[in-house]
């Protein structure tokens, strides 16, 4: 049984709140469970949808980048043609955004939603950028 930090029981209701928040916890782990299973299942048969699961599989072992970071630069990022560097990074949306006023001038950071367009760079509220 629960007791409380000075041992007391807890109230019926709150113990039944606990209850209902494992459950909960437990499902929400057996879905990440099953969509691992899915994800390792896809990237051991090439025909389950995942492309290119040769660059997913270098990609991963650099350090930072998991398996799905990798899936999802492979999937996502790798197929696209982009002009230069500054479409890559306004694609990934870190791209900076300049500011100016009077004497200040400086980046404000990437604080636009970005789209992509068919030409590799991305549209944001003002044309491309």
């Amino acid at each position: 049984m629960v007791r409380t930090a000075d041992d007391q029981p807890l109230g019926k209701f709150l113990a039944a709140e606990l209850t209902r928040e494992f459950k909960r916890l437990e499902l929400v782990h057996a879905h990440i469970r099953d969509l691992d299973r899915d994800l390792e299942e896809g990237l051991k048969d090439c025909t389950r949808g995942i492309p290119n699961v040769d660059k997913v599989h270098r990609i991963a072992t650099l350090e930072g980048i998991g398996r799905m970071s990798a899936v999802l630069l492979v999937s996502e990022v790798f197929h696209r043609q982009f002009a230069n560097r500054k479409c890559l990074a306004s694609f990934l949306g870190s791209a900076p955004c300049p500011y100016a006023s009077g004497a200040v001038k400086h980046d404000q950071g990437s604080a636009k939603p970005v789209t992509a367009s068919p030409d590799g760079c991305s549209l944001n509220s003002r044309g491309v950028g």
